[in-house]
Protein backbone atom coordinates (compact mmCIF):
# COMPACT_ATOMS: atom_id res chain seq x y z
CA UNK A 1 0.00 0.00 0.00
CA UNK A 2 1.30 3.45 -0.93
CA UNK A 3 2.12 5.88 1.89
CA UNK A 4 1.35 9.52 1.11
CA UNK A 5 4.24 10.94 3.16
CA UNK A 6 6.88 8.28 2.54
CA UNK A 7 10.27 9.98 2.22
CA UNK A 8 9.36 12.94 4.45
CA UNK A 9 11.61 13.12 7.52
CA UNK A 10 10.37 14.95 10.61
CA UNK A 11 12.48 15.99 13.61
CA UNK A 12 10.36 16.35 16.73
CA UNK A 13 12.10 18.08 19.65
CA UNK A 14 8.72 18.24 21.37
CA UNK A 15 7.20 17.10 24.62
CA UNK A 16 3.80 16.45 26.18
CA UNK A 17 0.94 16.51 23.62
CA UNK A 18 0.59 19.36 21.13
CA UNK A 19 3.73 18.82 19.05
CA UNK A 20 3.58 15.02 19.24
CA UNK A 21 -0.06 15.02 18.04
CA UNK A 22 1.07 16.59 14.77
CA UNK A 23 4.00 14.19 14.49
CA UNK A 24 1.82 11.17 15.24
CA UNK A 25 -0.53 11.89 12.35
CA UNK A 26 2.36 12.58 9.98
CA UNK A 27 3.82 9.23 11.02
CA UNK A 28 0.48 7.52 10.44
CA UNK A 29 0.65 8.72 6.83
CA UNK A 30 4.14 7.34 6.27
CA UNK A 31 6.52 10.11 7.36
CA UNK A 32 9.66 9.14 9.28
CA UNK A 33 9.23 10.91 12.62
CA UNK A 34 12.20 11.14 14.99
CA UNK A 35 11.13 12.08 18.51
CA UNK A 36 14.05 13.85 20.21
CA UNK A 37 14.26 13.49 23.99
CA UNK A 38 16.58 14.49 26.80
CA UNK A 39 19.27 11.92 27.67
CA UNK A 40 18.35 9.65 30.61
CA UNK A 41 15.23 11.70 31.41
CA UNK A 42 13.25 11.58 28.20
CA UNK A 43 10.03 13.36 27.35
CA UNK A 44 8.30 14.37 30.64
CA UNK A 45 5.13 12.76 29.27
CA UNK A 46 6.73 9.33 29.80
CA UNK A 47 6.21 9.75 33.53
CA UNK A 48 2.92 11.63 33.41
CA UNK A 49 -0.47 10.24 34.38
CA UNK A 50 -1.54 6.61 34.40
CA UNK A 51 1.32 4.12 34.05
CA UNK A 52 1.00 0.60 32.63
CA UNK A 53 3.98 -1.66 32.07
CA UNK A 54 6.30 1.21 33.06
CA UNK A 55 4.79 3.28 30.26
CA UNK A 56 2.53 6.33 30.32
CA UNK A 57 -0.70 5.78 28.41
CA UNK A 58 -0.46 9.37 27.15
CA UNK A 59 3.03 8.82 25.75
CA UNK A 60 2.00 5.45 24.36
CA UNK A 61 -0.84 6.97 22.32
CA UNK A 62 0.77 10.08 20.93
CA UNK A 63 4.16 8.63 19.97
CA UNK A 64 3.17 5.67 17.83
CA UNK A 65 4.95 5.24 14.49
CA UNK A 66 7.98 7.18 15.76
CA UNK A 67 11.66 6.67 16.44
CA UNK A 68 13.19 7.84 19.72
CA UNK A 69 16.63 9.34 20.05
CA UNK A 70 18.20 11.26 22.90
CA UNK A 71 20.09 14.51 22.40
CA UNK A 72 21.14 17.25 24.80
CA UNK A 73 20.27 20.35 22.79
CA UNK A 74 21.58 22.67 25.49
CA UNK A 75 25.20 21.71 24.74
CA UNK A 76 27.26 23.07 21.87
CA UNK A 77 27.90 19.56 20.56
CA UNK A 78 24.22 18.64 20.86
CA UNK A 79 23.21 21.77 18.98
CA UNK A 80 25.73 20.94 16.26
CA UNK A 81 24.37 17.40 15.92
CA UNK A 82 20.82 18.73 15.67
CA UNK A 83 21.89 20.93 12.76
CA UNK A 84 23.40 17.89 11.07
CA UNK A 85 20.07 16.13 11.47
CA UNK A 86 18.24 19.20 10.16
CA UNK A 87 20.27 19.07 6.96
CA UNK A 88 18.72 15.67 6.30
CA UNK A 89 15.19 16.59 7.40
CA UNK A 90 12.13 18.12 5.77
CA UNK A 91 10.20 19.25 8.83
CA UNK A 92 10.88 20.30 12.42
CA UNK A 93 8.06 20.41 14.99
CA UNK A 94 8.88 21.87 18.39
CA UNK A 95 6.80 22.95 21.38
CA UNK A 96 9.53 23.67 23.93
CA UNK A 97 9.09 26.66 26.28
CA UNK A 98 9.26 30.03 24.48
CA UNK A 99 12.81 31.06 23.64
CA UNK A 100 14.33 27.61 24.28
CA UNK A 101 15.30 26.82 20.70
CA UNK A 102 16.72 30.32 20.24
CA UNK A 103 18.74 29.96 23.45
CA UNK A 104 20.19 26.72 22.08
CA UNK A 105 21.15 28.42 18.81
CA UNK A 106 18.45 26.45 16.99
CA UNK A 107 15.96 29.12 15.95
CA UNK A 108 14.34 28.94 12.52
CA UNK A 109 16.81 31.53 11.25
CA UNK A 110 19.77 29.43 12.42
CA UNK A 111 18.36 26.21 10.97
CA UNK A 112 17.42 27.87 7.69
CA UNK A 113 21.09 28.70 7.15
CA UNK A 114 22.05 25.02 7.11
CA UNK A 115 18.79 23.70 5.63
CA UNK A 116 17.20 26.38 3.40
CA UNK A 117 14.13 24.32 2.48
CA UNK A 118 13.26 23.33 6.05
CA UNK A 119 9.68 23.64 7.31
CA UNK A 120 9.87 24.66 10.96
CA UNK A 121 6.70 24.55 13.10
CA UNK A 122 6.63 26.06 16.59
CA UNK A 123 3.70 25.47 18.94
CA UNK A 124 3.39 27.55 22.10
CA UNK A 125 0.74 28.79 24.47
CA UNK A 126 0.49 32.27 22.99
CA UNK A 127 2.53 32.29 19.80
CA UNK A 128 5.96 33.73 19.05
CA UNK A 129 4.72 37.31 18.72
CA UNK A 130 2.46 39.49 20.84
CA UNK A 131 2.48 40.57 24.49
CA UNK A 132 2.10 37.04 25.93
CA UNK A 133 4.79 35.38 23.81
CA UNK A 134 7.10 34.63 26.76
CA UNK A 135 4.42 33.13 29.00
CA UNK A 136 4.20 29.41 29.72
CA UNK A 137 0.97 27.50 29.14
CA UNK A 138 -0.41 24.01 29.30
CA UNK A 139 -3.74 22.76 27.99
CA UNK A 140 -5.90 24.03 30.86
CA UNK A 141 -4.34 27.49 30.64
CA UNK A 142 -5.02 27.61 26.89
CA UNK A 143 -8.63 26.49 27.35
CA UNK A 144 -9.13 29.38 29.75
CA UNK A 145 -7.18 31.91 27.68
CA UNK A 146 -8.98 31.07 24.44
CA UNK A 147 -12.45 31.39 25.99
CA UNK A 148 -13.48 27.74 25.68
CA UNK A 149 -13.86 27.27 29.44
CA UNK A 150 -16.15 30.30 29.66
CA UNK A 151 -18.71 28.46 27.52
CA UNK A 152 -18.22 24.99 29.01
CA UNK A 153 -20.40 23.87 31.90
CA UNK A 154 -23.84 24.69 33.23
CA UNK A 155 -25.59 28.04 33.87
CA UNK A 156 -24.83 29.59 37.26
CA UNK A 157 -21.97 27.11 37.74
CA UNK A 158 -18.20 27.79 37.48
CA UNK A 159 -16.50 27.22 34.11
CA UNK A 160 -15.05 23.75 33.54
CA UNK A 161 -12.51 22.35 31.11
CA UNK A 162 -13.37 20.08 28.22
CA UNK A 163 -13.09 16.40 29.14
CA UNK A 164 -9.89 15.87 27.15
CA UNK A 165 -6.80 17.96 26.33
CA UNK A 166 -8.74 19.89 23.70
CA UNK A 167 -6.39 22.88 23.35
CA UNK A 168 -3.29 20.70 22.97
CA UNK A 169 -4.96 18.44 20.42
CA UNK A 170 -6.36 21.39 18.44
CA UNK A 171 -2.93 23.02 18.44
CA UNK A 172 -1.39 19.83 17.10
CA UNK A 173 -4.01 19.55 14.36
CA UNK A 174 -3.49 23.16 13.27
CA UNK A 175 0.28 22.61 13.22
CA UNK A 176 -0.28 19.49 11.12
CA UNK A 177 -2.37 21.52 8.68
CA UNK A 178 0.38 24.15 8.54
CA UNK A 179 3.03 21.53 7.79
CA UNK A 180 0.99 20.03 4.95
CA UNK A 181 0.30 23.47 3.45
CA UNK A 182 4.01 24.32 3.71
CA UNK A 183 5.00 21.02 2.06
CA UNK A 184 2.62 21.75 -0.82
CA UNK A 185 3.99 25.29 -1.19
CA UNK A 186 7.57 23.99 -1.07
CA UNK A 187 6.74 21.56 -3.86
CA UNK A 188 5.86 24.56 -6.04
CA UNK A 189 8.53 27.05 -4.92
CA UNK A 190 11.41 24.94 -3.48
CA UNK A 191 11.26 27.16 -0.38
CA UNK A 192 10.65 26.30 3.26
CA UNK A 193 8.94 28.48 5.83
CA UNK A 194 8.21 29.05 9.52
CA UNK A 195 4.90 28.05 11.11
CA UNK A 196 3.79 29.79 14.32
CA UNK A 197 0.91 28.10 16.18
CA UNK A 198 -0.63 29.50 19.37
CA UNK A 199 -2.82 27.32 21.60
CA UNK A 200 -4.76 30.43 22.61
CA UNK A 201 -5.37 31.30 18.95
CA UNK A 202 -6.54 27.82 17.98
CA UNK A 203 -8.86 27.56 20.99
CA UNK A 204 -10.31 31.03 20.35
CA UNK A 205 -10.89 30.08 16.70
CA UNK A 206 -13.42 27.43 17.77
CA UNK A 207 -15.65 30.15 19.26
CA UNK A 208 -16.08 31.81 15.86
CA UNK A 209 -19.82 32.27 15.46
CA UNK A 210 -20.44 32.91 19.17
CA UNK A 211 -17.80 35.65 19.18
CA UNK A 212 -19.37 37.27 16.09
CA UNK A 213 -22.83 37.17 17.70
CA UNK A 214 -21.63 38.58 21.00
CA UNK A 215 -19.26 41.33 19.88
CA UNK A 216 -21.15 42.58 16.82
CA UNK A 217 -24.79 42.03 17.72
CA UNK A 218 -24.94 41.89 21.50
CA UNK A 219 -26.21 38.31 21.64
CA UNK A 220 -24.86 37.03 24.92
CA UNK A 221 -23.53 33.47 24.82
CA UNK A 222 -23.57 31.79 28.21
CA UNK A 223 -22.77 28.36 29.57
CA UNK A 224 -25.69 26.23 28.42
CA UNK A 225 -24.74 22.74 29.53
CA UNK A 226 -25.92 20.40 26.76
CA UNK A 227 -28.32 22.84 25.12
CA UNK A 228 -28.01 25.04 22.04
CA UNK A 229 -30.01 28.29 22.30
CA UNK A 230 -32.66 28.47 19.59
CA UNK A 231 -31.90 24.97 18.30
CA UNK A 232 -35.11 23.19 19.21
CA UNK A 233 -34.81 19.86 20.99
CA UNK A 234 -31.15 19.66 22.00
CA UNK A 235 -30.23 18.13 25.35
CA UNK A 236 -29.19 15.05 27.31
CA UNK A 237 -31.84 12.64 28.57
CA UNK A 238 -31.97 9.65 30.90
CA UNK A 239 -33.16 6.12 30.19
CA UNK A 240 -33.43 3.23 32.64
CA UNK A 241 -29.80 2.27 32.13
CA UNK A 242 -27.91 5.21 30.68
CA UNK A 243 -27.92 8.63 29.09
CA UNK A 244 -28.52 9.68 25.50
CA UNK A 245 -28.60 12.94 23.57
CA UNK A 246 -31.01 14.28 20.98
CA UNK A 247 -30.29 17.14 18.61
CA UNK A 248 -33.43 17.69 16.54
CA UNK A 249 -33.50 21.35 15.45
CA UNK A 250 -36.18 21.13 12.71
CA UNK A 251 -40.00 21.12 12.75
CA UNK A 252 -40.28 17.84 10.84
CA UNK A 253 -37.93 16.18 13.35
CA UNK A 254 -40.08 17.41 16.23
CA UNK A 255 -43.16 15.88 14.59
CA UNK A 256 -41.43 12.52 14.20
CA UNK A 257 -40.09 12.66 17.76
CA UNK A 258 -43.48 13.52 19.28
CA UNK A 259 -45.06 10.61 17.41
CA UNK A 260 -42.25 8.23 18.42
CA UNK A 261 -42.69 8.92 22.14
CA UNK A 262 -46.50 8.73 21.97
CA UNK A 263 -47.08 12.48 22.33
CA UNK A 264 -48.40 13.32 18.88
CA UNK A 265 -50.78 15.90 20.39
CA UNK A 266 -47.75 18.11 21.16
CA UNK A 267 -47.13 18.71 17.46
CA UNK A 268 -49.89 21.35 17.38
CA UNK A 269 -49.29 22.62 20.92
CA UNK A 270 -48.56 26.38 20.64
CA UNK A 271 -45.84 26.05 23.28
CA UNK A 272 -43.79 23.85 20.95
CA UNK A 273 -44.71 24.87 17.40
CA UNK A 274 -41.37 26.50 16.50
CA UNK A 275 -37.70 25.70 17.12
CA UNK A 276 -37.34 28.86 19.19
CA UNK A 277 -40.32 28.02 21.40
CA UNK A 278 -39.09 24.47 21.93
CA UNK A 279 -35.69 25.85 22.89
CA UNK A 280 -37.25 28.37 25.26
CA UNK A 281 -39.31 25.57 26.83
CA UNK A 282 -36.33 23.21 27.10
CA UNK A 283 -37.09 22.24 30.71
CA UNK A 284 -40.64 21.24 29.79
CA UNK A 285 -39.47 19.40 26.66
CA UNK A 286 -36.94 17.50 28.78
CA UNK A 287 -39.64 16.57 31.27
CA UNK A 288 -41.92 15.26 28.50
CA UNK A 289 -39.17 13.20 26.85
CA UNK A 290 -37.91 11.74 30.14
CA UNK A 291 -41.44 10.75 31.19
CA UNK A 292 -41.17 8.44 28.21
CA UNK A 293 -37.47 7.50 28.29
CA UNK A 294 -37.04 6.71 31.98
CA UNK A 295 -39.28 3.68 31.61
CA UNK A 296 -37.29 2.42 28.63
CA UNK A 297 -33.99 0.60 28.37
CA UNK A 298 -31.30 2.11 26.17
CA UNK A 299 -31.90 -0.70 23.70
CA UNK A 300 -35.57 0.27 23.45
CA UNK A 301 -34.75 3.97 23.12
CA UNK A 302 -32.27 3.17 20.38
CA UNK A 303 -34.73 1.04 18.42
CA UNK A 304 -37.55 3.60 18.63
CA UNK A 305 -35.52 6.72 17.84
CA UNK A 306 -33.56 5.01 15.07
CA UNK A 307 -36.79 3.89 13.43
CA UNK A 308 -38.13 7.47 13.70
CA UNK A 309 -34.94 8.86 12.09
CA UNK A 310 -34.17 11.15 15.03
CA UNK A 311 -30.57 12.44 15.36
CA UNK A 312 -29.60 10.90 18.69
CA UNK A 313 -26.99 8.66 20.28
CA UNK A 314 -26.28 7.07 23.67
CA UNK A 315 -23.56 8.75 25.71
CA UNK A 316 -20.85 6.17 25.20
CA UNK A 317 -18.56 4.87 27.94
CA UNK A 318 -15.07 3.54 27.24
CA UNK A 319 -16.30 -0.03 27.66
CA UNK A 320 -19.07 0.58 25.13
CA UNK A 321 -16.72 2.30 22.71
CA UNK A 322 -14.35 -0.68 22.77
CA UNK A 323 -17.16 -2.91 21.45
CA UNK A 324 -18.85 -0.43 19.13
CA UNK A 325 -19.69 -1.91 15.72
CA UNK A 326 -18.98 1.28 13.77
CA UNK A 327 -15.59 1.94 15.38
CA UNK A 328 -14.57 -1.68 14.85
CA UNK A 329 -15.80 -1.75 11.25
CA UNK A 330 -13.86 1.43 10.46
CA UNK A 331 -10.63 0.22 12.09
CA UNK A 332 -10.83 2.87 14.79
CA UNK A 333 -9.99 0.32 17.49
CA UNK A 334 -6.91 -1.75 16.75
CA UNK A 335 -4.86 -4.31 18.66
CA UNK A 336 -1.15 -3.60 18.51
CA UNK A 337 1.90 -5.16 20.12
CA UNK A 338 3.69 -3.05 22.74
CA UNK A 339 7.06 -4.37 23.89
CA UNK A 340 6.48 -3.90 27.62
CA UNK A 341 2.84 -5.04 27.78
CA UNK A 342 1.95 -7.33 24.90
CA UNK A 343 -1.13 -6.60 22.81
CA UNK A 344 -3.10 -3.48 23.67
CA UNK A 345 -6.14 -1.81 22.15
CA UNK A 346 -5.54 1.66 20.75
CA UNK A 347 -7.48 4.24 18.71
CA UNK A 348 -6.93 3.93 14.96
CA UNK A 349 -6.44 6.59 12.30
CA UNK A 350 -9.43 8.96 11.92
CA UNK A 351 -8.53 9.99 8.36
CA UNK A 352 -9.62 7.48 5.72
CA UNK A 353 -7.90 7.86 2.32
CA UNK A 354 -8.76 5.55 -0.58
CA UNK A 355 -5.30 5.25 -2.17
CA UNK A 356 -3.02 6.04 0.80
CA UNK A 357 -4.96 5.10 3.95
CA UNK A 358 -2.09 5.21 6.43
CA UNK A 359 -1.21 2.57 8.99
CA UNK A 360 0.07 2.00 12.51
CA UNK A 361 3.22 -0.08 12.27
CA UNK A 362 4.39 0.20 15.86
CA UNK A 363 3.49 1.70 19.20
CA UNK A 364 5.62 4.17 21.14
CA UNK A 365 9.39 3.51 21.24
CA UNK A 366 11.48 3.04 24.34
CA UNK A 367 13.82 5.88 25.29
CA UNK A 368 16.80 6.12 22.89
CA UNK A 369 15.65 2.98 21.08
CA UNK A 370 16.85 4.33 17.74
CA UNK A 371 20.11 6.05 18.73
CA UNK A 372 22.24 3.51 16.89
CA UNK A 373 20.08 3.62 13.77
CA UNK A 374 19.84 7.41 13.51
CA UNK A 375 23.34 8.36 14.62
CA UNK A 376 25.00 5.38 12.97
CA UNK A 377 23.12 4.94 9.70
CA UNK A 378 21.75 8.44 9.09
CA UNK A 379 24.68 10.55 10.32
CA UNK A 380 27.41 7.96 9.85
CA UNK A 381 28.79 8.03 13.41
CA UNK A 382 30.91 5.04 14.41
CA UNK A 383 30.03 2.88 17.40
CA UNK A 384 32.97 4.40 19.25
CA UNK A 385 31.73 7.94 18.55
CA UNK A 386 28.23 7.05 19.70
CA UNK A 387 29.59 5.50 22.90
CA UNK A 388 31.68 8.59 23.61
CA UNK A 389 28.67 10.87 23.07
CA UNK A 390 26.71 8.73 25.52
CA UNK A 391 29.48 8.95 28.12
CA UNK A 392 29.63 12.74 27.70
CA UNK A 393 25.87 13.03 28.21
CA UNK A 394 25.34 14.45 24.72
CA UNK A 395 23.03 11.59 23.68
Amino acid sequence: MEEALRGIRVLEPSQYLSGPVAGMLLGDMGAEVIHIERPSIGDPLRGYGFQAGNQSSRFLWVNRNKKSITLNLSTQKGSQIFKELARKADVIIENLPPGTMTKFGLSYQEIERVSPCIIFASISGFGRTGPYKDRLAFDLVAQAAGGLMNLTGYPQQPPVRAGTAMADILGGLVALFGVLVALFWRERTKRGQYIDVSLMDTTFFTLGYQFIEHINFGFRSEREGNRYPGAGVTDIYESKDGYFVIQAPRDHMWKRLAKAIGKEELVDDPRFDTDLKRSQSADLVKEVIEQWSRSKSMKEVTEILTRAEIPFFPVMTFDQLSLDRSLLARDMILEKEQSSMGKIKTPGIPLKLSATPGRIDKMAPSLAEHNQEVYGHLLGFTKEEIKRLEEEGII
